[in-house]
């Protein structure tokens, strides 16, 4: 009867425990009770430590004192049947924790195989919305592509569901005695809930029809017509009356071909900014630049092809040099500093190692003191691996600063390049094929062998100073040395030329 309870009643601080509930009614004829209603509270509806309150119409009493409840429990007052409740729930749930555990995989599994076939349906209706595909039904495969990208959001959720399921026994097998039993259990409980609702939502939206002919695109979408912000900013900074674009590019084209700028503060062209040494070369190469119709390929043929830049970098003249000892007049090519990357790959190019190999993945710096490949194919980032150990000592690039390379001299460079693995190899393997390619009747003259490193090498031939230097250090000893020492004092001479400032230096 709706209007007539069942009611357990006990002092307050007081536990009551019941096995099970059984109402008889009057006998039947043949004299066995009948049964009116049986309450057993055993699983699968009645699940161990739940709430009594909301199954089968069990509630609190609206005039119990606050602090009453009821609980679930399988075993009450003996120890040892309370402790063989225990161990028997953490064994269920934890079978029943491995068993969501292959549930939530074989979920996540079907979830992935839904995504793939979601992708590909939109990729279809994707080419023949645009033209890609001609004569296929764009509708229909939009419509497909709609229910596949449905399907698969409800696919991901029910994995959710499991995942989360699945976290919570795994909560829940923990003995009632661990600290963070019921932290875990709460947050897996508050995540399966947003799980669960989650997937009531993507259900609907699989059985919403105003959703049918609507998918998600597999790449960007764009308006079909600008705003046009774009390329105003593109047309105010070329503008004629914005001549800074120009400025700064055709600065930046200089310092890379005259090793100097025409204004030092690449960065900044502003008032905090350096002066301009020639200020007019400046802005004529400025307009030239945009007169051209902004062709860098011009500029650096016009640049190229100056007397300024064939001008040699020796001092010569000593008038001129004490009158403009930093070259502000341009009267000498100012001399520069070999980059990082190039210095490396120079040592692997004269030795005939160098890989000319072109594209392909990124490179780790760890590699590339045991590796061939050129140089810009390792990585480069700010991170502490960021530079190989070769080039970090000659300046190598500053991810994080892209307007001027810093140009140092100092005498870990010169360390490097006559102790480093890479430096040894690179110069036996130089001295090696130099002494190979001598005739055998010219290997006793050490001026050969000399004049082809020099040549290999600095692309020149040795003054008679340096010849008489080479010789020397080549000469063996009076009582004569064997052929593995004289094969040491070639790479020793290789090794000093590759440390020479004509190997390093740009002229």
């Amino acid at each position: 009867d709706a209007k007539q309870g069942i009611s357990f009643d006990a002092r307050t601080g007081v536990v009551a425990v019941i096995d099970s509930v059984r109402i008889l009614g009057p006998g039947s004829a043949d004299g066995q009770a009948n049964c009116l209603a049986q309450f057993t509270f055993e699983p699968p509806a009645y699940a161990e430590q739940q709430e009594l309150a909301g199954i089968e119409g069990w509630e609190i009493s609206p005039f119990s004192q606050a602090g009453a409840t009821s609980v679930v429990a399988s075993a009450f007052g003996d120890g040892a049947s309370t402790a063989a409740a225990e161990k028997r729930r953490l064994a269920q749930r934890a079978v029943a924790a491995q068993e969501l555990r292959l549930a939530a995989a074989e979920a996540k599994l079907a979830a992935a195989a839904a995504e793939l076939a979601g992708i590909e349906a939109r990729a279809a209706a994707d080419r023949a919305k645009w033209g890609v595909k001609l004569n296929a039904d764009s509708d229909a495969l939009a419509r497909i592509a709609n229910q596949r990208h449905r399907e698969a959001a409800v696919k991901h959720a029910e994995a959710d569901v499991l995942t989360y399921n699945q976290a919570l026994a795994a909560a829940e097998t923990k003995p009632s005695s661990d600290a963070n039993r019921a932290k875990e259990m709460a947050a897996a409980a508050q995540q399966l809930a947003a799980a669960r609702q989650a997937l009531q939502k993507a259900q609907a939206a699989l059985a919403d029809p105003a959703l049918a002919t609507s998918y998600p695109s597999v790449g960007p979408t764009y308006p079909p017509t600008s705003t046009g912000r774009r390329r105003a900013l593109a047309l105010w900074i070329t503008s004629r009356d914005n001549p800074l674009a120009a400025r700064v590019a055709v600065n930046h084209i200089w310092l890379r071909h005259f090793h100097s700028p025409l204004v030092s503060s690449v960065f900044d062209f502003g008032r905090n900014g350096a002066r301009p040494t020639h200020p007019e070369l400046l802005d004529w190469l400025a307009v030239e630049f945009m007169e051209s119709g902004w062709s860098m390929k011009h500029i650096h043929r016009l640049l190229t092809t100056s007397q300024a830049y064939r001008r040699v970098s020796s001092i010569g003249d000593a008038t001129r040099y004490a009158s403009d000892p930093e070259n502000k007049l341009l009267w000498r090519m100012n001399t520069g500093r070999m980059e990082a990357e190039a210095v490396r790959d120079s040592v692997l190019y004269v030795a005939g190692k160098l890989d000319f190999a072109m594209g392909g993945q990124e490179l780790e710096n760890s590699e590339a003191l045991t590796t061939f490949r050129r140089t810009l194919y390792y990585s480069c980032q700010p991170e502490i691996d960021g530079k190989n150990p070769l080039s970090a000592l000659f300046d190598a690039p500053e991810p994080a600063d892209c307007y001027r390379r810093t140009r140092s001299v100092v005498p870990q460079q010169a360390l490097a390049l006559t102790n480093s693995d890479l430096v040894h190899e690179m110069s036996g393997q130089l001295a090696g094929t130099l002494w190979r390619q001598l005739p055998s009747e010219q290997q006793a003259d050490p001026q050969l062998f000399i004049m082809a490193a020099f040549e290999q090498i600095l692309a020149r031939a040795p003054s008679a100073a340096e010849s008489r230097a080479c010789a020397a250090f080549l000469k063996a000893p009076a009582n004569g040395v064997n052929a593995q020492d004289a094969a040491r004092r070639r790479e020793g001479l290789v090794r000093a030329l590759l440390n020479h400032n004509d190997f390093l230096s740009i002229r």
